[in-house]
């Protein structure tokens, strides 16, 4: 079972970034219901693991927060492919529980990637650059979204198939 830590955001918000998606040819527009703030990836996991990993997840606590946000970006791929984001601003507090879930999960033997951590909401992907795209960047630069109260976070499974993910939450952890 394909794992990763997350945070589910709001149906206003939801709501808010689905109508900035649109008209660009080419681009795998996310689902509504699956937009979300990834946190870590953990990959394919035995589902035996899950308890273990859910009990050691508990111990990860934040004081509620807020997020905010900016504009549109993308992250290219070597091969052409690439994310369309919407672009949040960093938070301590994001920050802290974020490195505080990898810390716990590389002490149960997750190899996480070692990148700087870009808190960010996937709208879409693309196999190659569709045209259009920086005129739909330039649009959108200044579109602004601020996402209330933070209070938890969450284990999700995701099943890929053709017409798109299909993610589940496993766990809720709730912030004291």
């Amino acid at each position: 079972m394909r794992l990763f830590t997350g945070i589910d955001l709001p149906l206003e918000t939801k709501e808010e970034l689905e109508s900035i998606v649109y008209g660009l040819e080419g681009v795998k527009v996310v689902k509504k219901e699956n937009f979300h703030i990834t946190l870590s990836f953990l990959g394919e996991v035995e589902q035996k693991r899950i308890a273990d990993i859910s009990e050691a997840l508990s111990e990860v606590n934040s004081s509620h927060f807020s997020l905010s946000g900016k504009g549109c970006g993308t992250f290219m791929m070597n091969d052409g492919s690439g994310v369309i984001f919407f672009r949040l601003y960093e938070n301590p507090l994001l920050t802290q529980v974020q490195k505080a879930q990898e810390k716990i999960l590389r002490s149960l033997g997750f190899r996480l990637k070692k990148q700087s951590y870009v808190p960010h909401i996937t709208l879409g992907r693309f196999k190659s650059i569709p045209p259009g795209l920086p005129e739909y960047l330039e649009e959108n630069a200044n579109i602004s979204i601020e996402i209330p109260e933070i209070d938890e976070f969450q284990l999700f499974s995701s099943v890929l198939k053709k017409e798109g993910a299909i993610y589940k939450i496993e766990e809720v952890f709730s912030f004291f």
